[in-house]
């Protein structure tokens, strides 16, 4: 059975030019996919070089999600969802009790969250998309 690293591969070579993602008025192409979600696997490798590390994200349903969770696989780290709707409380305990090293967020969280990891004994190294 293929991974899911292998799948994200093989539908850019198999698919390219095709649209893979729609959000409303922005698409992209399975080869996009690809190549944005290869990035940001070897952004989050050189963040930490641990297998099976812990990678949270905390974004709304678009069409950046998609890239960060190809992202965190291909890396081969665990994805830590965190529900926006969730308060600071549950948020902070998510991301305290899970060990999450990094955190991926979008622009529009970035000071709820700093404010939230300031907190955190170990807090992780916030990466905005």
């Amino acid at each position: 059975m293929p991974t899911i690293p292998e799948l994200v591969e093989r539908s850019a070579r198999a698919y390219g030019p095709r649209t893979a993602v729609v959000d409303g008025d922005r698409r992209l192409t399975f080869s996009e996919v690809g190549d944005r979600s290869g990035r940001l696997a070897n952004v989050l490798a050189g963040l930490t070089a641990e297998p099976g590390a812990r990678v949270a994200i905390l974004m709304r349903n678009r069409l950046e999600y998609v890239e960060c969770d190809f992202a965190v696989a291909r890396a081969g780290m665990v994805k830590v969802p965190v529900n926006p709707r969730l308060s600071d409380d549950k948020r902070r305990y998510l991301l305290d009790d899970s060990g999450a090293g990094v955190l991926i967020t979008e622009v529009a969280e970035r000071s709820r969250v700093a404010e939230l990891v300031a907190e955190l004994e170990r807090p992780p190294t916030i990466i905005d998309i």
